[in-house]
């Protein structure tokens, strides 16, 4: 009997690990002429995905649809290995957010935030939110309304992080930050990871940030996702031909092309050295920077 109870423990422990933090399956949303259509991927613990794309490209719509802001017109979004529409509340006891937006009171000075958050988390960790009100430099007398923008994000993650999430949906989280306030805030959320093996969603514009922390990168375009992939292999197998335009056909049939950009006369083509061996004497070869790779798997046709 006791080896049968180890056994059935030892199956579930390798269940509850093989869950992943976010599910996403067929994820539709419709506003008048957008469309975020046919949305899934997943992401696991310790792992830091990063969402980009253009303005309107659909990323904010998505963070509301994880966070139940608005109600999806299909698909399905598990959290946690729990269905998000009947298990909300739960979820959300275990959820870091940082939106645009600060979503704390004006009036409320961060003493004040310590007191009403302790009521809304039970796992709310005083000691923890006063080392990161510290280590931000922030007033705690004064009330946020005369804050910055800067001082309202640092104090938004300050919260995010201060009751033992096990899921972090960033927006733009470094907005409003000077390049230091960037890269403390970035390793703080490097020592998290670290600590709590916890799993990040971070949307973002900024460069620095997908470098730094993101393991791998959701593209979206026009409300569907154009790609994802692992930065590591974004960073180190891609490379770009530049060529004429009237090259472009012979280079097509020659090479398995991910993507090209018509610029002017001018033809930018992104090539995974994968599937290629180029003829670097023949064609202008150059590495692809990972901002070129996420542009062109973006932008390009």
């Amino acid at each position: 009997m006791s080896n049968r109870r180890e056994t059935n423990n030892w199956h579930r422990r390798e269940f509850l690990m093989n869950i992943n933090t976010i599910q996403c399956d067929n994820l539709s949303k419709s506003y008048g002429t957008f469309e975020l259509s046919n949305i899934s991927f997943s992401i696991s613990k310790g792992q830091v995905v990063g969402l980009v794309g253009e303005n309107g490209a659909g990323k904010t719509t998505l963070i509301n649809l994880l966070l139940n802001k608005i109600k999806r017109d299909t698909g399905e979004i598990t959290i946690f290995g729990k269905d998000l529409l009947s298990n909300e509340m739960d979820i959300k006891q275990k959820l870091g957010v940082v939106l645009d937006d600060s979503f704390l009171p004006n009036e409320f000075s961060v003493k004040e935030i310590q007191s009403f958050m302790k009521m809304i988390y039970s796992e709310w960790n005083s000691k923890e939110y006063y080392k990161y009100i510290d280590l931000f430099e922030l007033p705690v007398e004064q009330k946020i309304g005369n804050f910055s923008k800067g001082m309202k994000r640092k104090l938004d993650i300050a919260v995010a992080l201060s009751h033992e999430a096990k899921l972090l949906i960033f927006d733009e989280v470094t907005n409003g930050l000077d390049i230091v306030a960037q890269k403390m805030i970035l390793d703080v959320l490097k020592d998290s990871l670290l600590k709590r093996d916890v799993a990040i969603l971070l949307s973002t514009h900024n460069i620095i940030e997908l470098k730094g922390i993101v393991n791998d990168i959701i593209m979206l375009n026009c409300g569907k996702i154009s790609s994802i992939e692992d930065k590591k292999s974004l960073t180190e197998n891609y490379f770009i031909v530049e060529a004429e335009d009237n090259q472009f056909l012979e280079i097509k049939k020659q090479y398995c092309v991910e993507r090209a950009i018509n610029e002017n006369g001018s033809v930018r083509i992104l090539l995974d050295k994968r599937k290629n061996r180029v003829n670097y004497k023949e064609y202008k070869c150059r590495h692809a920077e990972l901002e070129e790779v996420i542009y062109m798997k973006i932008k390009g046709e």
